[in-house]
């Protein structure tokens, strides 16, 4: 089965799309996002990106979020 996947650079905010086959099963899933500062624009490009994340969990329902890490 075909899987579409987001990648996206941040630092550049360009979105890709790879596809790939991958067996459609369950999988555990761990969401890991980051800032590198505390500044305010920072912080809004962490909810961004788990923001981000949400519409790839619901293609995906075969994935379960095991933990989500904020750094």
């Amino acid at each position: 089965m075909r899987i579409l996947w987001m990648f996206q650079n941040s630092s550049l905010t360009e979105r890709r799309t790879v596809m790939f086959n991958m067996e459609m099963r369950d999988r555990n899933v761990v969401i890991y996002a980051r800032v590198s500062t505390e500044h305010e624009a920072q912080i809004n490009a962490l909810e961004n990106q788990l923001d981000w994340y949400k519409p790839i969990l619901e293609m995906n329902k075969h994935w379960h979020v095991v933990d989500w890490y904020v750094d």
